[in-house]
């Protein structure tokens, strides 16, 4: 168990950041004892430039700005770091800058809140044939300048997001600089245990691809960790109803663990859907074991017979107020028929309910 030192006297800078160290550990189930030290000799001793300072291990930080308020969210950052992150769900945001991106953020923020999530904020630099043949130096100050908009950009969203030290004790947002391409990096980023991938679609009335934008349909087909598609239009108050698309009783039973640790704690009624005219498909059996698995909410089986009514699906939406669709990725022609065929001819049941993805 890693030991974290607080030097300092008692005062509202001390308190607020023993607070806030504390509620970091509770949050993250860290393994992490708090030890305070508030002898003036040892402060002189470990010649403390200010106080309250923190060690951990051999390194030693204090409030070397005017800005406290950054100062305690780094020192969040950095215990967590330490303790990585311990049993908190990782949850991997990519931005562009966009007007998309943020508000996919946004959503992965408010979503995180209630699932004990930490988000990461993922901005991808993809070098241009132009920027690959300049001199090291030229590249590395590319780099540079890229960093700093970033750390930015994380810090103005910390400041906003975090607000009155004293009564909140929200986790702070971490930058993630990456250089190559984006469905790569996302990829490879997927394969941590436990994640999330929250992306921002692109609004389109012309194909489904540009809708969803390339970087995400590619990312449907890669991602490792359960992926969440958000809208341009999509706010996050809390899951109330949420239809969960079955096809496969096996994979579905496989793919409910996942469902259920992502929206249990909005307790909603969870819609269980199967889409086509295999009636064949055994109700009673994933019905009898998501009663067993989620005892929170209400839980009811339909069937939707897409080829007798192209509309149905937006339809049931509508009338049931879904709030998030989710699709285990078994098999492509499920895939094909939410989101390919005539089914959705019309893509505007899209434009405000997202979309999780869970791979299997």
């Amino acid at each position: 168990m890693k030991v974290v030192i607080l030097y300092g006297k008692p005062s509202a800078p001390y308190e607020i950041l023993k607070n806030s160290i504390k509620d970091s550990i509770i949050k993250g189930n860290l393994k992490i004892k708090l030890k305070e030290i508030q002898d003036l000799d040892l402060f002189i001793e470990k010649k403390l430039e200010k106080i309250p300072a923190v060690q951990i291990n051999n390194e030693i930080k204090n409030n070397k700005s005017d800005d406290f308020t950054a100062f305690v969210n780094e020192i969040k950052t950095w215990v967590m770091e330490k303790a990585n992150y311990g049993e908190l769900k990782k949850i991997y945001t990519p931005i562009d800058y966009s007007e998309a991106s943020e508000n996919a953020l946004v959503y992965a923020k408010r979503l995180g809140d209630d699932i004990n999530g930490m988000i990461n904020i993922v901005h991808v630099y993809h070098p241009s044939a132009n920027s690959i043949d300049l001199p090291k130096v030229s590249f590395d100050s590319i780099i540079e300048s890229e960093e700093e908009n970033l750390k930015q950009h994380v810090t103005q969203l910390n400041q906003a997001w975090v607000g009155k030290l004293e009564s909140n004790n929200s986790i702070p947002f971490v930058g993630l600089l990456k250089v190559g391409l984006a469905v790569d990096v996302l990829e490879d980023l997927s394969n941590e245990a436990d994640s999330l991938m929250v992306i921002g679609t692109k609004e389109s009335n012309k194909t489904q691809k540009k809708w969803l934008g390339s970087v995400s349909t590619q990312m449907i087909k890669k991602s490792k960790s359960p992926l969440l598609l958000v809208p341009p239009k999509a706010q996050y108050q809390g899951f109330k109803n949420v239809l969960v698309c079955v096809n496969d009783t096996d994979i579905d039973i496989q793919a409910s663990e996942k469902i259920i640790s992502l929206i249990a704690s909005n307790r909603p009624e969870v819609h269980l859907v199967h889409i086509g005219e295999d009636y064949k498909y055994n109700h009673k059996k994933i019905y009898k074991q998501w009663k067993e698995a989620y005892p929170f909410g209400g839980v009811r089986c339909n069937t939707i017979e897409h080829k007798a009514e192209a509309n149905a699906l937006e339809g049931y939406c509508q009338r049931y107020e879904i709030d998030l669709i989710v699709v285990a990725r078994q098999e492509k022609s499920l895939w094909q028929k939410l989101f390919y065929s005539s089914f959705t001819k019309d893509l505007s049941i899209h434009s405000v309910i997202p979309v999780l993805v869970i791979n299997n």
